[in-house]
């Protein structure tokens, strides 16, 4: 499936990623999905995703997670990540605007929130079996469906099987309109 080099130019070169972190980072699918019963990995796959084109001033992102636990990891991890580069934080709006202007904000999902708004260059969602499918469907909706910049549109986000004979895996998710 991996369709080029994945984009690392946000990335601290000392993370040390997977085979399957790699591939879910190369993919040029819009939209997939990683399976994986490591928490972890999965984290990191879809905070580096969610960061691949934020050296682009154009570039605006959205992180779902699902609970207060989930998001704070996120920004002490993203902390640590972006220690070295001058990247801003507004804990007011969970956003992080990076040195060119991209922006990254990180929310709780909201069930109350009709939308998420804005036209988002990438939307992750993690831990998306814990997000109902109106959830998802908000969050896919808010991806923009082109871009005049050379940041291709991407939804990404990680699932963490329930039964362990599950393959740890990737999925390009294709839905009907």
């Amino acid at each position: 499936m991996s369709e080029f080099a994945p984009r690392l130019r946000m990335v601290p070169s000392d993370l040390e990623l997977s085979e399957l972190q790699l591939e879910f980072l190369s993919t040029a699918a819009r939209e997939t999905i990683l399976s994986t019963r490591k928490d972890r990995e999965a984290r990191e796959a879809l905070m580096v995703a969610a960061v691949q084109y934020a050296d682009v001033p154009e570039y605006e992102g959205l992180f779902l997670v699902h609970n207060q636990e989930t998001l704070e990891y996120v920004q002490v991890e993203y902390a640590r990540l972006f220690a070295v580069l001058d990247v801003k934080f507004d804990p007011a709006s969970n956003t992080w605007t990076f040195p060119a202007g991209g922006t990254l904000k990180v929310i709780i999902h909201d069930p109350f929130v009709r939308s998420y708004a804005g036209n988002y260059n990438f939307v992750g969602m993690f831990s998306i079996e814990k997000f109902d499918e109106y959830d998802f469907i908000r969050g896919r909706n808010s991806l923009t469906y082109f871009s005049a910049h050379s940041i291709p549109p991407r939804f990404r986000a990680t699932y963490n099987p329930r039964h362990w004979q599950e393959e740890e895996k990737l999925s390009d998710i294709t839905l009907e309109r």
